[in-house]
């Protein structure tokens, strides 16, 4: 009898996560993401599968917001959570990267730059590669030195891409979009999507027999947004601009 009351009292103490939420004031598809994608949180289960916190996870995720204010990043949170040391910031392994490129050094690029994408979040570490990619420093090898950056994030992308688990939902990719920014949304997608890429000259016939064929939504990139009113009988399609809108619905049903 002791024993089971002291369970009944401990569920009493447990939060749901709107209650986590509500005192912390981070949403509850945030606070789902921080447990599945970086294990930043670890609820206990209901028999039905219900999340629910004890009062530290309160404090924990206020320093977890105190970190994230401070620029950590959540992958180098999760290392100070398990009493490790955070990576190095952007500023310095962007340097490296730069010195590595200009030098010609392509398989310490290589080693490089496959560590970044094994440690940090593809979102996260490609805002933070992408100034390289639109801005880059004046050498003697400037042009070669890009072209060799460029050519090896563009191989870790592909890479990226391909090593994802096959989820079941399927999104087609058509339409103009510059190759570079093509394959990181492609990979930044395939983490949540099986993505199929049909370029970008493509008939309003083929989009809908593919999306039959496929069992996905197309994606139109590029002149083909606007022309989406023309297709409205085919099909539900998405334009490029819709895709953030719908990846947060999608994270919200989760």
């Amino acid at each position: 009898m002791a024993s089971e009351h002291h369970q009944n009292t401990g569920k009493k103490n447990l939060l749901k996560i709107g209650d986590l939420a509500q005192l912390t004031g981070v949403l509850p598809v945030t606070l789902r993401a921080w447990e599945r994608r970086y294990g930043l949180l670890r609820p206990h289960r209901t028999v039905k599968g219900h999340r629910l916190y004890h009062q530290s996870d309160v404090k924990r995720v206020r320093q977890i917001c105190k970190w994230i204010e401070s620029g950590i990043s959540l992958s180098n949170i999760r290392r100070l959570i398990d009493g490790g040391q955070p990576n190095q910031p952007p500023a310095e392994y962007q340097s490296q990267l730069i010195a590595l490129a200009q030098g010609l050094r392509y398989v310490s690029l290589r080693q490089q730059m496959n560590s970044l994408f094994k440690e940090r979040p593809l979102i996260g570490l490609l805002d933070e590669l992408w100034p390289l990619v639109m801005e880059w420093p004046d050498s003697a090898m400037k042009r070669a030195s890009h072209a060799l950056f460029i050519q090896e994030l563009a191989r870790q992308l592909t890479r990226y891409h391909w090593s994802r688990h096959i989820p079941k939902k399927q999104l087609i990719l058509v339409g103009s979009l510059p190759l570079l920014f093509r394959q990181a949304l492609i990979a930044i997608l395939a983490q949540h999507y099986l993505v199929m890429d049909l370029g970008e000259n493509i008939t309003a016939s083929e989009i809908h027999l593919a999306s039959q064929v496929l069992d996905g939504i197309p994606v139109l990139c590029g002149e083909l947004e606007s022309r989406r009113k023309e297709w409205h009988h085919i099909g539900p399609f998405m334009r490029f601009s819709e895709i953030e809108e719908y990846l947060r619905s999608e994270a919200a049903a989760i």
